[in-house]
């Protein structure tokens, strides 16, 4: 009976450390892509943090199809513009502005 509750409490430990491993492993993904954005300049900054928040979703496991970007700025919206941001895996990301012809 003893090598059976060790054995729980092993398995209980492992858990335990597998799941600490994990949250690292998360902190550490969201602190890279934290300071590339913190470090943006450039919209080509902006496409390589989209980039890199993508492939640290995928090393993480989470795989994601497709991301999206919502933009909003006050000028821009009211000039009646779109901003279209679309993202390919090993193409990197594009970003599509439009105004409307009466605000060009």
């Amino acid at each position: 009976m003893a090598e059976t509750s060790t054995a729980r409490a092993n398995a209980r430990l492992t858990r335990r450390l597998e799941a600490a491993e994990r949250e690292l492993q998360i902190q550490a993904a969201v602190d890279r892509v934290l300071q590339s954005a913190l470090r943006m300049q450039t919209s080509e900054d902006v496409a390589a943090v989209v980039d890199q928040t993508y492939d640290a979703l995928v090393d993480l496991g989470v795989g994601p199809v497709q991301i999206d970007i919502n933009i909003v700025d006050k000028d821009h919206d009211l000039l009646g513009g779109t901003i279209i941001a679309t993202s390919e895996v090993g193409a990197g990301t594009t970003f599509t502005v439009r105004l409307s012809a009466a605000a060009q």
